[in-house]
């Protein structure tokens, strides 16, 4: 029966791909949407289980042609279909037509855009279009490069589905080191999360994810040069790996810092020339405004609005600007008295406290980065659930409970979206996804055996 659960798993897991795919706009069928994904990651878990409980047997789950096949396959129903899930993928076309049209995608915001020919069709469906881009300068040649092949969601979602492919087939070589089947890849491969987040609304976060995997295998493997200029190409592809960064400088010479600085330098140059001091506009408006189903920073953020702290904290932020002599640069300070920003501040030196401590005290570089990105998301404000990409690759390799959760019961955060119009996340759904979190994590479930 464990031999033949991950082929019935694979065959429902096909079955509630091709249901999304045909289901039309899923943010108007809420319902659909909530049953089609717990198909998917009930499936998704029963697989997951049989494989775990075989251990070490390689006959315990398909061989490693049969997970990159798979998850291959899995991605096909929903490359072709609407991503209505997410609208990031127009701003992300967007940006790469507007650099093979010779423009800068930080100098001006989609709503700025007056020249016919950079609005594409799906112009409109940008959101806050008020803003100029987020995203990172190599990410920024990924969308280029995906707009060369057409200005349109295809091409993108493709790219990212292949970048699904290869971490996965990253995980298998691995696992193999490890002496451990490559079944276990299906964890990623076959993750449910992955394949709607690549193939269904093409975010890049995969392609940051495979650069991450390759530094941490570099580190590993004491390859500084190669680890470094991996991490610094995911940091350019999103800044998630910044939150690892004691894990990798640890490891690194002074050397291999610099060379990661130059290379940085590099990538960013040309977008840094051509942003018109606008390269960080909308990069800071996401990290002073954004919230979407945190975990513990609502709850930071409530009880330092209950306590009533913002005099004191005025008092505290005044007091420090007379001893260094009142300077016009630090007068910004005084927004950070408001609970939403002191918040992040505390939540900021929470993540930088935890990662520190986990890349002096974690026995391997994997884990050190596994440990340092789960308390980014912890403390995080906005929590997408593609957010949650970047900590699977770690649970195949040490699968834990209370995550494997998170990244199974996220999808639901969709329903906030329900109707169309972005809300706040129901409460039942918090409370399935943090709640079960908390549950699983009281009850000692955080090795694997506790849940399989």
């Amino acid at each position: 029966m464990i031999r033949a659960a991950p082929g019935i798993a694979a065959g429902a897991l096909l079955s509630g791909m091709c249901g999304l795919a045909l289901a039309g706009d899923l943010r108007a069928h809420p319902v659909l949407f909530a049953a089609l994904w717990t198909l998917l990651i009930a499936a998704h878990a029963a697989a997951v289980a049989a494989i775990l409980r075989g251990g070490r047997d390689r006959s315990a789950g398909p061989g490693a042609g049969v997970v990159l096949a798979v998850c291959a396959l899995l991605h096909l129903p929903l490359l072709f279909s609407d991503p209505n899930l997410s609208e990031d993928i127009h701003r992300t076309v967007r940006d790469g037509w507007v650099q093979l049209n010779g423009q800068n995608p930080y100098a001006r915001a989609p709503g700025e855009e007056t020249d016919p020919a950079l609005r594409l069709p799906d112009h409109g469906r940008i959101n806050h279009p008020e803003l100029p881009t987020i995203y990172p300068p190599l990410a920024q040649m990924v969308f280029a490069a995906a707009a060369w092949i057409a200005p349109a969601p295809l091409p993108m979602k493709a790219l990212v589905s292949f970048a699904d492919l290869v971490v996965a087939w990253l995980l298998i070589r691995w696992l193999r080191s490890m002496g451990r089947s490559p079944a276990a890849a299906v964890l990623w491969a076959w993750h449910p999360l992955a394949v709607v987040e690549g193939a269904g609304s093409g975010h890049v976060d995969a392609v940051g994810v495979c650069l991450l995997l390759l530094a941490v295998r570099g580190m590993t493997g004491d390859r500084r040069i190669s680890s470094s200029l991996a991490w610094t190409s995911a940091v350019l592809v999103k800044l998630v790996p910044l939150a690892a960064a004691p894990a990798a400088l640890r490891r690194w010479r002074v050397r291999d810092a610099a060379l990661a600085g130059l290379f940085a330098a590099v990538v960013c140059a040309p977008y840094v020339r051509g942003s018109e001091g606008r390269l960080l506009e909308g990069l800071g408006a996401y990290a002073a405004r954004w919230e979407f189903n945190g975990s513990l920073f609502p709850l930071l953020r409530s009880g330092l609005e209950r306590l009533d702290a913002t005099e004191g904290i005025k008092q505290g932020i005044g007091h420090c600007l007379r001893l260094l002599g009142d300077p016009s640069w630090l007068q910004p300070a005084w927004g950070w008295a408001y609970p939403p920003a002191t918040a992040r501040i505390l939540a900021g030196a929470a993540v930088l406290i935890a990662s520190v401590l986990f890349a002096v005290r974690s026995p391997t570089p994997d884990a050190a980065v596994r440990r340092s990105l789960c308390a980014l998301w912890l403390f995080a404000p906005a929590v997408h659930p593609w957010y949650l990409l970047w900590v699977v690759p770690g649970l195949v390799l040490a699968p834990g409970a209370p995550w494997l959760w998170l990244t199974w019961t996220c999808g639901y955060a969709y329903l906030a979206y329900a109707g169309g119009a972005p809300g706040d996340v129901p409460t039942a759904v918090w409370l399935v996804e943090y709640g079960g979190m908390a549950l699983l994590w009281a009850g000692g479930a955080l090795r694997r055996r506790a849940l399989f």
